[in-house]
């Protein structure tokens, strides 16, 4: 941020600096020429100008405090899905963890399958759908 509110320091010093710049020399130009009223015609001259100058400025600052703006935003976002991402991770390893341990310390009946509406099977079922909604 700090490094932007140089830049803009910079880019409004020069835009000034050029204005009256192009004032003095204008009221100096308009002076040798026996112009009558010097300054009004020179600030008349100048005017459409300054405000051409005025609004690349805005727009240029404006540019660069959108770009600084962006960056903490998409960064928030990123966090935030890693966030989302390793709570999700962390409920997924909890379940696969859970079928792991029923598979280590029960087995299943013989030649019944896991399909036949048993006490086993209906907990891997259970076990399983817990996993497969995580994902």
């Amino acid at each position: 941020m700090k490094d932007i509110q140089e830049k803009i320091k910079s880019v409004i010093g020069c835009a000034v600096a050029l204005i009256l710049t192009l004032i003095v020399s204008s009221i100096i130009y308009l002076g040798c020429n026996e112009s009558d009223g010097a300054i009004i015609n020179s600030l008349s001259f100048i005017g459409n100008y300054v405000g051409a100058i005025t609004t690349l400025i805005a727009a240029y600052i404006a540019s660069l405090l959108y770009n600084d703006w962006q960056k903490p935003i998409i960064l928030e976002k990123i966090s935030i899905e890693q966030k989302d991402i390793y709570l999700l991770s962390r409920k997924m390893k909890r379940n696969v963890d859970a079928l792991l341990l029923f598979l280590r310390t029960q087995s299943p009946p013989p030649l019944t399958g896991l399909n036949n509406g048993g006490e086993f099977s209906l907990k891997y079922q259970f076990l399983v759908n817990n996993i497969l909604d995580d994902i």
